[in-house]
């Protein structure tokens, strides 16, 4: 089979459910008095430290391999399921690029694994470089090392890395 690479944003734009999604986010999220929706999940947080403690170096899932199901109706003159995870996928291909390569896939999902080849922001000088490194388990890499892009902005950031930290028995510690 051929696969197009498709964000998860693109593979929303193809599904029926849009419109309702958007009208949820607006009622419940952007019309919230609490919000606040003014800044981004990428800013620094407002606070002047922040020390971030996470695992690394397991298989941590990054992604699901979905193809589209027939059309399927069901009495409300709705699609249901129109994506399923395909669990036959043995490759994936994106375009020029082979960074696909250094993950693991298994089962219609993508894992990084310890020899995932990741590009990172280095702790000393905030330079972006290539490591091999995968996430907690739980959480991607990618999404645990993000404090360090707010390293500008901060009085203080630390970043502990623990190897083989699992998500779970960490958030457990005392």
């Amino acid at each position: 089979s051929t696969y197009t690479f498709l964000s998860g944003n693109q593979m929303f734009d193809k599904s029926f459910i849009k419109e309702r999604f958007n009208t949820m986010v607006r009622d419940y999220y952007e019309d919230d008095p609490l919000g606040p929706r003014t800044t981004s999940a990428l800013d620094a947080p407002p606070v002047k430290r922040v020390h971030a403690i996470y695992g690394i170096n397991l298989k941590t899932e990054v992604c699901a391999i979905f193809r589209r199901r027939p059309y399927i109706v069901i009495g409300d003159d709705m699609a249901d399921n129109r994506f399923i995870i395909d669990k036959e996928t043995t490759k994936i291909e994106d375009g020029d690029n082979d960074m696909l390569n250094n993950y693991e896939l298994n089962g219609g999902f993508l894992y990084e694994t310890k020899k995932t080849v990741q590009k990172v922001i280095n702790d000393e000088d905030g330079e972006e470089v290539e490591r091999t490194v995968s996430g907690d388990g739980t959480v991607p890499y990618w999404n645990l090392a993000h404090a360090k892009t707010w390293k500008a902005d901060l009085e203080e950031l630390t970043v502990n890395e623990i190897e083989g930290g699992e998500h779970r028995l960490i958030l457990g510690m005392k």
